[in-house]
């Protein structure tokens, strides 16, 4: 929620500097006018003037997200609980809105930790999701060279040894683009 206040913050305060310029072409020369203008577009009160009401519609970006079966839930608003050996995921909502959100998972919550973490919940064709990011344990025997990878045009991938993987990748993308810009031409 935090970033999408703030990008309506961004967006209003880049509109503001091209009304101001909208502004400043209309009143050029009326000091009085001008002033008056900028004053109510400072102070919020844009609404109250027909032309810096329609320059801020025009120019203020408006939103439209294109995510609406989804929400992130922070660490500190949910706990865990199991209940009849499922595990249940129970959602914390202030109570002037109702009662707490109750998931039950089809898992028995053995290997599952979400103990500090924001989950997020899909809702797909009536089907609830809760996605969690974890760190994968490193539980297979492994050396202990770091080894680099550089990603390439010409090769896909070059190690800290200097194999190439994957040469003649760019011979391969240049004749799909070629294509499939001779299709778009066309």
């Amino acid at each position: 929620t935090k970033d999408i206040v703030n990008d309506v913050f961004l967006y209003r305060a880049g509109a503001q500097q091209k009304v101001r310029k909208a502004i400043h072409a209309r009143a050029k020369g009326h000091e009085a006018e001008l002033t008056r203008l900028y004053e109510l577009l400072q102070q919020g009160e844009w609404t109250q003037d027909n032309f810096v009401h329609r320059q801020m519609r025009k120019h203020f970006k408006h939103g439209h997200s294109k995510v609406n079966n989804q929400f992130v839930v922070r660490s500190d608003k949910y706990h865990t609980e199991i209940v009849d050996g499922k595990l249940v995921v129970v959602i914390n909502v202030a109570a002037k809105y109702g009662q707490p959100i109750r998931l039950t998972t089809t898992t028995d919550g053995k290997n599952v930790d979400l103990s500090g973490k924001n989950i997020r919940i899909v809702v797909k064709d009536g089907v609830t999701e809760i996605h969690y990011a974890f760190k994968k344990l490193v539980n297979r025997p492994h050396g202990t060279e770091i080894i680099a990878v550089d990603k390439g045009y010409t090769e896909a991938f070059m190690d800290s040894d200097g194999d190439e993987h994957g040469a003649g990748l760019g011979k391969i993308m240049t004749e799909y683009s070629d294509k499939a810009s001779k299709t778009g031409k066309a």
